[in-house]
Formats: structure tokens, sequence, C-alpha cells
């Protein structure tokens, strides 16, 4: 389970999530990826590929989890905090708690593979509702 663990020295905090060691391209570098031809869970028409949509901005004639989304936001398969309630921990000088909160995966646009400064007008509009 993650952990939300404060640094004193710091005065900040910090997540550890050691779940996300398990993803499937953890070890995998950039150069690689692009090399792989997989069939990529966020492009449009792989919709079953992913969790059921939690939100997305799509045409009025399309449906949920299917195509005709310009953005849409699904659960993170490989999250780094929990939605269960928190424990706090203190030992010593130390505190941390159980991560707490949702993670999520915003799906820019049905080219994801593009640069923002590639999207159209709409894309970003699109973008900035979600």
């Amino acid at each position: 389970m993650s952990q939300i663990r404060y640094d004193r020295l710091r005065d900040a905090h910090v997540i550890i999530a050691p779940e996300r060691l398990h993803r499937p391209d953890c070890n995998i570098q950039m150069k690689e990826r692009r090399k792989e031809k997989k069939v990529c869970p966020f492009c449009e028409g792989n919709e079953a590929m992913t969790p059921p949509e939690i939100f997305a901005k799509r045409s009025f004639e399309s449906f949920a989890n299917e195509t005709g989304w310009q953005t849409r936001v699904v659960p993170n398969l490989f999250k780094a905090l929990q939605i269960e309630t928190p424990h706090e921990h203190h030992f010593g000088l130390f505190e941390h708690w159980e991560g707490f909160g949702a993670h999520e995966v915003i799906i820019d646009t049905p080219e994801h593979h593009t640069s923002m400064s590639q999207w159209s007008e709409a894309n970003v509009v699109a973008w900035l509702q979600t």
C-alpha cells in the first residue's frame, strides 16, 4: 500500500508507491516504447482496454466507453493513492499516512501522440474543461 510521508528536513510531503513498480512499461526507455507496436489502450477505439470512464467530453451522438470522445478520464490501474480511509502512523520523529485519494488518467485527445501545439482550438477547449 502507498504511503504519504512527511519530511521534516525539507518540510514537504512525498508519496511512496511501491505498487507502481508493476506497470508493464516501468523499466522500458522512451525510445524503446516508440519502437514497440503494441495496441495502445488510450487510443480511440480501444475503450474496452481501460476501466470504465469517470468523465468524458464527447459528442451528443456518442455513448460512454465508446468512440466519439474529445477527452476521457479513467481510473489509473497502477495508482499511487487508494480511496480507502487512511490511518496515521508515528515512529519517533517520523510521520506517515496510508496514501489516500483518487489517482486517475486524463487522456487529453484521441490523437494523444500529437503535441499540444498541434491540437485544434476545440481540443484545447475540451482539455481545459476536463
